[in-house]
């Protein structure tokens, strides 16, 4: 006698194989979501100088319109790529990673993408786009500009002398501890040697990089806290000897600017470095050194203003 499935037994089954499936498929894309962690699984090498903001808390805590100042005031090319794409970074952008090295610089940007628009605006410009990877010359001749969607929400571009450097970040490379991210909205992560040459650095913070330019890696964050924000800074040492002599370099340095000021008969200046840098704590704890400066919001707004 031929066995027969009867309907509901049939519409049962499959009813179940859909919920396995989409259990399956709901567990791989959370275990392979597009976060921060697997953004710096991606990156060619860990010697780069990393910046990253939540763009998303700053627009909800009302400090991104600080930030970013009035439309009026953006370069006119911007504003002709706002009206081609339809990307404005003031209402689409959630997050940024900005990623530096000697030869070239990526971003990964999590948002709100019209990519036929994208794409279209791309060829107006003389550039090609084949398999959702596009390539088009940037400022100079020998520069490139290529992106690529990661998922529909993420774009990577890379702006170098290689047209196919964008390929270099497509599949992860290696897996990052995420208890090694920084969880703050806003910070900057690079290893010590960078600070080296300091002529780039800001008055006043150079005789604090100096101890820090022999470190591992060092990373600067800042984030909100009940009187405002604050600065966080948080070394990674070769050893806790190494760590206990780097806290005490840096406060050395603190009390140095703090006496110079004073000699000066002047007070330290909220609208300036001064009213951060001479607040600054630091310790050891292990092979790191944790500091923290607070952050008036009076600098914000001065460093926003251009002042």
């Amino acid at each position: 006698m031929a066995f027969r499935v009867r309907p509901l037994l049939l519409a049962a089954l499959v009813g179940a194989a859909c919920v396995v499936l989409a259990l399956s498929l709901w567990r791989w894309t959370t275990a392979h979501e597009e976060t921060v962690v697997r953004w710096l699984d991606r990156l060619p090498d860990q010697d780069r100088l990393l910046v990253y903001v939540d763009v998303a808390a700053l627009r909800a805590s009302g400090l991104l319109g600080v930030l970013a100042g009035s439309p009026a005031d953006e370069e006119p090319d911007y504003r002709a790529f706002v009206r081609e794409t339809g990307f404005d970074y003031r209402d689409d952008l959630d997050e940024l990673l900005a990623v530096w090295s000697s030869t070239e610089t990526a971003f990964f940007a999590r948002g709100r993408f019209d990519w036929k628009r994208i794409y279209r605006y791309t060829e107006q410009r003389a550039g090609q786009c084949l398999n959702a990877y596009c390539r088009l010359h940037g400022s100079t001749p020998e520069r490139w500009i290529s992106f690529f969607p990661l998922t529909t929400r993420v774009l990577v571009l890379v702006s170098g002398a290689n047209p196919y450097a964008g390929y270099e970040y497509q599949w992860p490379k290696r897996e990052l501890n995420p208890e090694n991210v920084p969880a703050e909205p806003v910070w900057v992560m690079m290893p010590g040697w960078m600070l080296r040459d300091r002529d780039w650095l800001p008055a006043g913070t150079k005789a604090f990089a100096r101890p820090l330019a022999n470190a591992e890696r060092l990373v600067l964050a800042m984030d909100a806290v009940p009187t405002g924000f604050e600065a966080r800074l948080r070394v990674q040492c070769r050893s806790p000897r190494e760590a206990e002599t780097l806290a005490g370099r840096l406060q050395a340095a603190t009390r140095l600017l703090r006496r110079l000021l004073s000699k000066e008969r002047k007070q330290p200046n909220p609208r300036d470095l001064s009213g951060v840098l001479t607040k600054g704590e630091f310790q050891s704890v292990g092979d790191r050194v944790e500091g923290r400066w607070p952050i008036p919001i009076e600098l914000i707004e001065s460093l926003a203003s251009g002042g």
